[in-house]
Formats: structure tokens, C-alpha cells, sequence
């Protein structure tokens, strides 16, 4: 049977979702790098207040403000921040289909190393067949396809119709989007229909994952003593150290896979690998001692600050030596034996957040 639902945008703005029937309602937030659904917050207030699941999608390249992948996937999550965990994340990929697989991937990884949640994606059917959509599969990332028999009016179907030839890639999608003019009790005008193949519990496994709770973002912030900011360093025979969290024992970790210039930095459980392991290495500022974060994943890739590196909840990110205060750190130790990761340029510390 499945869960029936809508998705919206602002089109549908105003519109009252506590007399809509609807088990689940999916709101585009953002689009690009400059767009803002302005109802997004207040229709996913209400939908949340009368007990519905929800989601949040961003328009990919939308016109007029057209970004990188890692710059809308950051410009979408600002905006929704404050629902990560609790809504499902998708991307709609139709405006520039012909970009190909390898941005809306990169959109996906960032989304993903970003928050430890799996987004969606959102394209036709037809679009699932035109490319190899195997990496993206392969990666886990939910299918939100999109098939209409017509553009006659119609309400909610148990088994909408769809064509034999299969959804490329996948198997078949999480959630199928079967009409664009869907007419519902509650509102003058059409509506997007669609049939979610899964239960509450499920739905919540989408927005909120096991693995979300087990990962926390590597940042800067102010210094406030609390043990999200101290960190034990347990020595390898070979001289590399792990770096844990004081707060819940898990360690700095360069994602599996993302050695690379530019990768956000994160804490998660204990895994076998090289990702979890740096070299420090001690040099001279001035008349004062510093430190370089070294990841044994990539010889000559430091722990480094963002451009913004100034602002609290910055990231931490991998790149190469930059000669710069942004890859420097003073290592002081507290008294319990943990240490505090002092960033030089602007005197912020590292927190597991």
C-alpha cells in the first residue's frame, strides 16, 4: 500500500496541509545558489505540527543562479539545517539533465559527508534510462522518480500506472511521483501526487539513519571547556596517532575514499584504516611551538580551516600545504590528559559538534 503524500513549492503557497489529506508533504526549500521558497519554513512548520513526515528538496542549476554542486549543496543546507534528521533530503535533477551523473553525485556526497544523512534524488523516468545512474546506486542514494499517464485530474491511486521498461539503474524507486494534476479536499487547484513504498518507520530511516547518530562535523568554535572539545591521542606502533573525542569516543576521520583536496573532515567510530590516523608534526611560529595535522590517507594533506575559518561551526577540511596560519594549531593539554586543538589564525578550538 504504501504512504500517499504531495510535494510542493510556491505555487502552492498558503496552502493549509492540516486539511490536505496527506501522509507525507516534500517542500522545495532552495534552488541554486540564490533561491528561497518563501513558505517553505511555515508549510513545513504546519506539516510537522499535524503529524505529518516531511522532506525538503533543493532544484538543482536553478535559472538565474546557477552554482557548483558543493556550492548549491551548502546553500541548500544552510537553509534547512535546522530540519536535518527529521526530513528526508532530495535533490530534484530536470533543469540541466544533460550536465550528466557527475554533478548530481557530487551534490549527493556533499549532502551526504556534510551530514551523515542520504538524500534522494528526484528526476523522470525517462531520465533514470538516458544515463548510468551506477555509482549513484551503487552509493545507496533513494530514487524519487516521476511518471504520468496524463494531465487529467485525478485523486490518490493505490497502483498508479507505469511503463515495463524499468527505472534504469534501480530497481524500482522509493517514492513515485505519478501525477502533476492531482486534485485533493483543502485546495483550489493541482497538486503532485505520489506513492511512498515505505512505512513511517522507514520513511524516519530516510531522514534520520542509524550512522547520523554515530557521526559528528569536525569544526571550530568557541572555547568552552565541555568534552566535545578535548581529544585523547592514542599512539600507533608506526607514530601516527588517532584523535578521539573526549565527549563520545569517536575519532577524526578523513572520509573513506576522499583524500582530497577540499574533503570535509568528521568524527565517527572506530574503523581499521588510514583515514583515522595523522601524523603531528611540531614546527616553530615566532618564538612559539605549532602544529600540522598530517592524514596518513595522503602524504602532504593537512587538516585545514575554510575560508571563513574565522566564523564558529566552521569545517574542517583536508588540502595541501598551504603555508598558511589556516593549517596551524597549538596542542595544549588539560589536565585530565585530554588535549585542546588550538587553531592560530583564529583562535578557535576543534570541536566534535
Amino acid at each position: 500500500m504504501g504512504m500517499k503524500g504531495i510535494d510542493i513549492a510556491s505555487y502552492q503557497a498558503g496552502i493549509d496541509l492540516t486539511s490536505v489529506p496527506c501522509d507525507f508533504v516534500i517542500v522545495k526549500a532552495t534552488g541554486g545558489t540564490g533561491y528561497v521558497n518563501p513558505d517553505f519554513r511555515r508549510a513545513l512548520g504546519q506539516a510537522v505540527s499535524s503529524g505529518k513526515k516531511v522532506g525538503v528538496y533543493h532544484y538543482a542549476r536553478e535559472r538565474g543562479c546557477p552554482g557548483s554542486a558543493a556550492e548549491e549543496a551548502a546553500f541548500f543546507l544552510e537553509h534547512v539545517k535546522d530540519y536535518i534528521g527529521s526530513a528526508i533530503l532530495a535533490l530534484d535533477w530536470e533543469e540541466e539533465v544533460n550536465l550528466g551523473v557527475s554533478w548530481a553525485k557530487e551534490w549527493l556526497d556533499e549532502v551526504w559527508n556534510r551530514t551523515g544523512v542520504k538524500p534522494m534524488i528526484y528526476m523522470s523516468k525517462s531520465v533514470c534510462r538516458g544515463f548510468d545512474w551506477s555509482t549513484v546506486v551503487e552509493s545507496d542514494y533513494g530514487l524519487w522518480a516521476a511518471q504520468y499517464a496524463s494531465g487529467s485530474p485525478t485523486g490518490y491511486q493505490e497502483q498508479p500506472w507505469t511503463d515495463t521498461e524499468g527505472f534504469g539503474a534501480w530497481g524500482e524507486p522509493a517514492i513515485f511521483q505519478y501525477s502533476g494534476s492531482g486534485r485533493l479536499p483543502g485546495w483550489n487547484g493541482k497538486l503532485d501526487l505520489n506513492l511512498a513504498y515505505m512505512n513511517d518507520a522507514a520513511w524516519d530511516k530516510y531522514a534520520c539513519p542509524a550512522e547520523k547518530a554515530k557521526r559528528r562535523d569536525a569544526v571550530l568554535a568557541e572555547q568552552n571547556g565541555k568534552d566535545t572539545q578535548l581529544f585523547f591521542m592514542e599512539e600507533e606502533d608506526d607514530g601516527y596517532f588517532r584523535i578521539k573525542s573526549k565527549a563520545e569516543g569517536m575519532y577524526l576521520t578523513v572520509p573513506e575514499g576522499k583524500a582530497v583536496n577540499g574533503a570535509v573532515l568528521e568524527f565517527i567510530g572506530n574503523k581499521a584504516d588510514g583515514g583515522q590516523l595523522w601524523k603531528l608534526t611540531d614546527k616553530t611560529y615566532g618564538h612559539a611551538r605549532y602544529t600540522l595535522l598530517e592524514t596518513k590517507n595522503a602524504t602532504g594533506k593537512y587538516m585545514s580551516a575554510e575560508e571563513n575559518g574565522e566564523k564558529p561551526g566552521s569545517r574542517l577540511k583536508l588540502w595541501d600545504d598551504l603555508r598558511h596560519d589556516k593549517q596551524k594549531f597549538w596542542v595544549k593539554r588539560a589536565e585530565d590528559g585530554s588535549y585542546i586543538f588550538v587553531h592560530i589564525h583564529s583562535l578557535k578550538v576543534m570541536e566534535a559538534a
